[in-house]
Order: structure tokens, then C-alpha cells, then sequence
């Protein structure tokens, strides 16, 4: 399960092209490695079966793999968490796309369906077996499993995980965050991003303060301006949506 780990995240940057990976801090590509192992011990606790949380785990990160690269090539951007909940309006417009599938995708599927002719051909191997009367408590490891992919996005997410670890997310260029610090910590980072976070000291009377604030200063500016025989031309040039132009 740790080997495949390190293909599927493998797959993941060879798909996306990442010219960066092997520039790639070792510290964030431990933790890109980690991500992918851990979504594997999930699913073989989901299913309790090695074979079929293999197969089950390098399809879903073959999909992913395919379909961050498709969204990047469309869309400008690959996919974030915050694309989950349009996933129905992106399905309704995917089929006006022209689908080409990359040198690299084709290696991808390769790689893959290799990965999962050998687990077929491997022995099953389950990490609890449980018969008789017990075998009812078999029925809660689907929902341990479950929880515990649950419980690690939110726990990334809802906490200072990612700024601790140095991540910086570039808002305008998340193929740059995908690149500089890998595709699994690239998509949790810009998980953090989901929540808006409620200024300090944030409150209806605190914003009617500040406006009445620079009301006043605007009717003491009008009176000066009055008062002044200059009358400038003032050029006002508009970035409604703070890009960054240097790009």
C-alpha cells in the first residue's frame, strides 16, 4: 500500500506534467507520499480486502489524475475542493468539451491497468476476519473508513496545518501551488480557502463607525477642494479583480 502510494502520487504529477516535482522540497514530497499511503490504509480499512482497495485506489487516482489535467486545460485551473460542490453544473457542461488524451495520460492508463492485472493475480489478503455472531461488527468498518477520510480533510483544513508547513496558496495560479508543492498538498491547501473567516471585532455597528468615519472626512475634503482654485484631472485606473498583470 505505501508502494502504491508513491505511484499514484506519481501518476498524479506525471499527468499534470509538473515540471517541479523533482526540484520538489523532500519535506512536501514525504507529505504528498503520506497523503496518497494514507488514502490507501483508508480504503483497505473501507473494504478490508488488500486487492480491492488497491484497485479501487489507483482508479480513483487515475480519475483524479485525469480529470485535474482535463479542468486545468479547460477551465485555466485545476480542481479544487470548492469544484465538488458544482460537480452537477460541471457535469452538464463536460460533454461540450473535445476530450485528447496526452502522451502522458495514455502511460497513466497503462501504468495503471498494469498495477491492477498484477493485484488481480496477487492472494487475497484481509486484515481481520471476523465469523459467527461477530461478524456483524464487520458492517462498522465501511464507516470507520469514511470517518477517517472525513475527519483528516477537516482536520486540514480547520486548522493552522497548511500555513505551518510553509504552503502558500497563489490565489490567481493554483497550478502554481500544484507545482511548487505537489498535487495532494496543492489540493488541501486550497481546501483552507473554503471557509471565510469572520474579521476581528466584525459588527454592524463597527462598519456604520467606519463609514460615518470617512463621510465626514469626505465633506471636509469637498469643503477644501471648494476652497482651492486648483481643479486636477485624476486618471483612475481600475483592477476590479486584483490580477496579477505581471503574468
Amino acid at each position: 500500500l505505501i508502494l502504491n502510494g508513491l505511484l499514484s502520487y506519481y501518476i498524479l504529477e506525471f499527468v499534470f506534467n509538473n515540471e517541479k516535482l523533482f526540484q520538489m522540497q523532500l519535506y512536501y514530497g514525504l507529505h504528498n507520499w503520506l497523503f496518497c499511503a494514507v488514502i490507501y490504509l483508508i480504503l483497505l480499512v473501507l473494504f478490508n480486502s488488500f486487492k480491492l482497495s488497491v484497485i479501487v485506489g489507483n482508479l480513483f487516482f487515475l480519475i483524479w489524475a485525469l480529470a485535474n489535467q482535463f479542468v486545468l486545460l479547460f477551465k485555466g485551473q485545476p480542481i479544487q475542493p470548492i469544484d465538488l460542490l458544482n460537480i452537477s453544473t460541471a457535469g452538464s457542461v463536460a460533454k461540450e468539451y473535445t476530450y485528447t488524451l496526452s502522451w502522458e495520460m495514455m502511460n497513466a492508463i497503462m501504468l495503471t491497468g498494469i498495477l491492477i492485472f498484477l493485484t488481480v493475480r496477487m492472494e487475497e489478503q484481509r486484515i481481520l476476519v471476523f465469523k459467527g455472531k461477530k461478524r456483524w461488527f464487520y458492517a462498522a468498518f465501511p464507516v470507520m473508513g469514511v470517518m477517517l477520510f472525513a475527519g483528516e480533510f477537516l482536520w486540514i483544513v480547520n486548522t493552522s496545518y497548511v500555513s505551518d508547513m510553509g504552503i502558500k496558496v497563489h490565489l490567481w495560479r493554483n497550478q502554481d501551488t500544484y507545482n511548487t508543492y505537489g498535487i495532494p498538498m496543492g489540493f488541501l491547501a486550497t481546501g483552507k480557502n473554503m471557509q471565510v473567516e469572520e474579521p476581528e471585532n466584525y459588527s454592524t455597528d463597527t462598519v456604520k463607525s467606519l463609514m460615518n468615519t470617512y463621510i465626514q472626512e469626505a465633506k471636509v475634503q469637498r469643503i477644501q477642494n471648494e476652497e482651492s482654485s486648483k481643479q486636477p484631472n485624476i486618471i483612475a485606473i481600475m483592477n476590479e479583480s486584483f490580477a496579477d498583470l505581471s503574468y
